[in-house]
């Protein structure tokens, strides 16, 4: 272990991984932000849609029958 001479380019190679992994790894956190953010955009315009189109259209249009109750509305 005392002659262990590692070459330079085996060296580099393992520096620049190693920087290129901590790299990747910083960046992991700006993307799940963003995709939370999309997310929640995307949940909330769903909600909204759900709202102002599709319950009114139960209401409006009863197309399961005049019989049926929806008790969990």
């Amino acid at each position: 272990m005392k002659d262990l001479k590692i070459p330079f380019a085996v060296l580099s190679f393992l520096l620049v991984q190693a920087g290129g992994a901590v790299w990747f790894a910083s960046q992991l956190e700006s993307r799940v932000t963003a995709l939370e953010t999309t997310s929640l955009k995307i949940a909330q315009e769903n909600r909204k849609f759900l709202v102002n189109e599709v319950i009114p259209s139960f209401k409006r249009d009863n197309w399961l029958g005049k019989d049926w109750e929806n008790k969990h509305f």
